[in-house]
């Protein structure tokens, strides 16, 4: 009796330990800028000139997890979402930045959909159809430009 009850607790912790492992828990929190292709932005690396008017600049926030689900790793830190001449460029995600403010970007089964106003961008990414490692989850995004 008592190998069998040690046999279940190491299958316990076995378990509990890859479920730390799927989630980034183990490794420490996962970078959205990673996650969707791209790299994170060092601390001190200088910011560009925007033109005044424009949605132009470096963003930068989190990604939370929007459903509550345990398999979706949350918060994702984003440091690196750029935009230049109406275009976003965060990760695998590159696409044009509407006349109205608003985004809906593709990029390998999971959507960026969401509105820029004033200097902050909000919105959600929907992996639903993405193979990455946070597949299967819904984002809600909210960014502030850098240096503003």
């Amino acid at each position: 009796m008592k190998n069998s009850s040690h046999a279940v607790l190491a299958r316990t912790i076995a378990a509990g330990a890859g479920v730390l492992l799927l989630c980034g828990c183990a490794l420490g929190p996962l970078s959205g800028d990673t996650v969707w292709g791209g790299t994170p932005r060092p601390a001190d690396a200088p910011l560009p000139d925007d033109p005044p008017g424009s949605f132009d600049g470096v963003y930068a926030g989190a990604a939370t997890d929007a459903t509550g689900s345990v398999t979706c790793a949350s918060p994702l830190s984003i440091t690196n979402f750029q935009v230049n001449d109406a275009r976003v460029e965060f990760g695998g995600f590159r696409g044009p930045i509407n006349a109205d403010g608003t985004v809906n970007i593709g990029y390998s089964g999971a959507w960026l959909v969401g509105v820029f106003r004033g200097t902050g961008f909000s919105g959600h990414i929907d992996t639903d159809g993405s193979r990455s490692q946070v597949g299967g989850c819904l984002y809600a995004v909210s960014l502030q430009r850098l240096g503003t």
